[in-house]
């Protein structure tokens, strides 16, 4: 039960599994959450259950579980006599949103760059490498580079080593990616030329344990690729 032309890096990353969910209502949940990700569902648009439910072959409370989840999430919203429909979040909420992201990302940080381990050391610099190679040889933002971003974070997160705290965040990069890719005009050249400079700053702090840069860079990282007006981050 995949998306047509789907080939994603990991499909473990970010699990519906990862949520409490199990079965065909974590896969139902995992499709969906990549189609609003991806922009197959915009801000404001209807769902249309009836047609998800044929294509996918599920039933009704399968898939009613499936957007309650979603619901949950922040994803969509129910409207009575209407049906379920991808929310409208306002520039103030998308704004508070990245901030309370990049704190927590920033937090992940400081602790991979006190806990990381050789290996997990490796993975995030093997997939910071492959960003930046792929960011040069095609036109991004789609949904591969969407994944090995995720990735890099997923990476982050495992050096971490805080399990219950990676589970809870489980899902924040993902709802950042949806606002970015629904939200306002993006000049994705720039957002990637800003972060391509910024996430090698991330790896060589975490590299070197030096827990305070490590935290201060991954929100300049963050904040400088965030639909925000204002960025006040700074890599001391």
């Amino acid at each position: 039960m995949e998306m047509p032309g789907s080939k994603h890096i990991d499909n473990s990353i970010y699990s519906g599994s990862m949520r409490g969910l199990s079965g065909k209502t974590a896969i139902l949940f995992d499709e969906l959450e990549r189609r609003f990700i991806y922009g197959t569902y915009k801000f404001g648009e209807i769902i249309p259950t009836a047609n998800i439910a044929k294509e996918f072959d599920v039933s009704r409370a399968t898939l009613t579980m499936a957007l309650n989840h979603l619901r949950f999430e922040g994803y969509i919203e129910i409207v009575p006599q209407v049906g379920s429909r991808v929310v409208t979040p306002s520039d103030r909420q998308v704004h508070d949103y990245f901030i309370m992201f990049s704190l927590i990302e920033h937090q992940m940080a400081r602790f991979a760059a006190e806990r990381r381990t050789p290996e997990s050391l490796r993975d995030i610099e093997d997939i910071c490498q492959r960003i930046t190679a792929m960011s040069e040889r095609i036109v991004v933002p789609n949904y591969e580079f969407i994944d090995l971003i995720d990735l890099y974070h997923m990476a982050i997160r495992r050096a971490a080593d805080s399990v219950m705290e990676v589970q809870r965040a489980s899902g924040y990069f993902r709802f950042a990616a949806f606002f970015l890719m629904n939200g306002k005009t993006i000049n994705f050249s720039d957002v990637v030329r800003h972060s391509n400079r910024n996430r090698p700053f991330v790896t060589k702090y975490i590299a070197e344990g030096n827990v305070e840069l490590a935290g201060e860079a991954m929100k300049k990282y963050i904040l400088t690729g965030a639909p925000l007006d204002q960025t006040n981050a700074r890599v001391g």
